[in-house]
């Protein structure tokens, strides 16, 4: 008998979300002042949005200054003691975005950006559940059990926690899927022009778009990202933007850095970081780049060979800033969330509920393990989803991706 039954797969989640929440809503409790109970910033990552935001009003000089950084978060927070700046690394551009979140006091903007996230995921999971196979929504994955292995899925509620734009980024990238399949790219573009804020997760999009010569969704992007960093260059000019490129070789080394964590990271970049000496730190940065050069000309490769390969290559987009990305953390594992959609609207099997169930406990388990050691473990999870999407067929074109006599059984239990 096989240990993924009906009612484990949908009462283990359950038991899962109930004790994550329940301790999130503990370490809330427990709190003092910003201090949450494990002794962490609550909002941490918000916290250091709101201070960018509140710099690039007041004193846009100082964006990259990390003392400026620290007295205003100390300030924000006090008199809570500030245990230790999470630095703002994002491009110029971004925050004169997050100048909109200074509209309100910290407080205030930090239970509405939770309320927001909230809708946000409301709504894209809605959106994603209505793509899924007719058998699995009317049978064992109604929306109220889909609801549950999203809120429960461990990078959602530690991207919660800490007050990250995860949701955003799952958001957009669910209505830029809507669009696509809805055939109105220059909207797609104009969506992924909105996620400019991490341009790594526009960057596999655009490099599809580009080889299959989609130029109205390229406007799109264009359009927006072109209106977006323009306004920011009329208000500050172009200095920043150097300070910005200079900070690269201080965000290499952030893994080796003490009380940074390491563990958190998703890239296998990441993960070699981690496991090489700091004497080679001076090869980082030029080793980012080559790795990041051969992820967009093999992306490229794959989609000039399969043009016609819609599905498989909106899968490979979401896939490609968690493997090439210099930075990118467990919370933006959200989005193999619309990745296993999409892999259960073009070929639901069996593979598809192992990968799922072991991404889904990679991620909580992978993390912990990885924290003594202060290895970037979940850097295994990406590779293992290519891996699996191989291994299954969905990335060639032939007769395997149709369910099977076989697999039409596994189709009630995906």
């Amino acid at each position: 008998m096989s240990f993924l039954t009906l009612r484990r797969l949908r009462d283990y989640p359950r038991l899962i979300g109930a004790a994550l929440w329940a301790a999130w809503g503990l370490e809330v409790l427990l709190r003092h002042g910003w201090l949450g109970g494990l002794g962490q910033v609550v909002g941490g990552d918000f916290i250091t949005l709101y201070t960018a935001g509140w710099l690039d009003r007041f004193s846009p000089g100082q964006l990259y200054d990390f003392p400026a950084q620290a007295h205003i978060q100390e300030s924000l927070i006090a008199p809570t003691p500030l245990p230790g700046l999470i630095p703002f690394f994002s491009p110029p551009y971004v925050a004169l975005a997050c100048r909109v979140l200074t509209l309100l006091p910290l407080p205030a903007a930090l239970v509405t950006w939770w309320g927001l996230t909230l809708l946000l995921a409301l709504h894209a999971a809605r959106c994603l559940w209505r793509l899924l196979p007719s058998s699995l929504r009317s049978g064992p994955l109604p929306f109220s059990q889909f609801l549950v292995l999203v809120f429960s899925f461990f990078p959602f509620l530690v991207g919660w926690r800490m007050g990250q734009n995860h949701v955003l980024t799952l958001w957009l990238v669910t209505g830029i899927l809507e669009m696509e399949r809805a055939k109105r790219p220059l909207l797609a573009g104009v969506l992924a022009g909105l996620l400019l804020y991490k341009p790594h997760f526009a960057l596999g999009f655009l490099i599809l778009w580009a080889v299959r010569r989609e130029w109205q969704a390229l406007l799109g992007f264009g359009v927006v990202a072109g209106a977006w960093v323009g306004l920011d260059l009329a208000i500050h000019g172009p200095a920043r933007y150097g300070e910005y490129l200079a900070l690269n070789p201080t965000l290499m080394g952030l893994p080796k850095v003490e009380g940074f964590p390491a563990f958190a990271l998703v890239t296998p970049l990441s993960l070699l970081i981690t496991l090489l000496p700091v004497a080679s730190r001076p090869l980082w940065a030029p080793l980012s780049s080559l790795w990041l050069l051969a992820g967009c000309l093999a992306l490229a490769g794959w989609g000039l060979r399969h043009r016609d390969e819609r599905l498989p290559a909106r899968m490979l987009a979401l896939l490609f800033p968690l493997l090439i990305a210099p930075y990118t953390q467990l919370h933006d594992l959200l989005l193999l969330v619309p990745l296993a959609v999409l892999w259960a609207t073009f070929r639901p099997s069996r593979c598809l509920l192992y990968t799922a169930v072991s991404v889904y406990l990679g991620s909580l388990f992978l993390p912990l393990l990885g924290t003594p050691l202060r290895l970037a473990l979940p850097a295994l999870i990406p590779v293992g989803v290519l891996f699996a999407l191989i291994r299954c067929g969905v990335l060639q074109r032939d007769e395997r991706g149709f369910p099977s006599h076989k697999d039409a059984k596994t189709q009630r239990v995906v």
